[in-house]
């Protein structure tokens, strides 16, 4: 899904031009207008939906304890918060894999950037990104090669800020 991005930057507009010009043609009282098709087109924001990870991290921290992808700061039901590793403005991705315990301040820091690879590296991140089964043993370094991959790939095709 690298493509997203571009996809809903290039196509929707240019889908909701056509439709609303169609629809111009069809009836000109009731036109909706390209505006009104874009906000019918792209997924409502009610979909960055973060509970059932803030709900699985918010039982970690009471079990026992979870530290802050990004520092290793321990975190506390209260200054956590669930970060889109890959932003969700660029990626629109609630997937597991994407959602780390961070610590709110550090989660506006980074806010909508993408993390270098220096900064993977130092948090040493195990997230599933591979599409392909792990093996059972030093399943590490294929794991964190392919985190290192996707987040350059994203950064490059969007152009994005890195962090820090």
């Amino acid at each position: 899904q690298p493509h997203r991005p571009w996809l809903e930057d290039s196509l929707i507009p240019e889908w909701a031009r056509l439709s609303a010009r169609f629809e111009s043609l069809c009836s000109a009282e009731h036109a909706l207008t390209q505006a009104n098709i874009i906000v019918r087109l792209l997924p409502p924001e009610s979909a960055r939906d973060t509970d059932f990870a803030a709900s699985a991290y918010k039982a970690a921290i009471s079990r026992s304890s979870l530290r802050s992808i990004w520092s290793g700061t321990p975190l506390k039901a209260q200054t956590l918060a669930v970060d889109h590793m890959l932003p969700w403005a660029c990626f629109h991705c609630n997937d597991l894999w994407n959602l780390m315990p961070a610590d709110r301040v550090e989660n506006g820091r980074k806010s909508d950037a993408i993390p270098s690879a220096d900064i993977l590296h130092d948090s040493r991140a195990e997230i599933a990104l591979t599409r392909t089964p792990l093996p059972k043993l030093h399943w590490e370094t294929p794991l964190f090669d392919a985190l290192l991959e996707t987040a350059d790939l994203a950064a490059r095709q969007l152009q994005s800020a890195r962090w820090p």
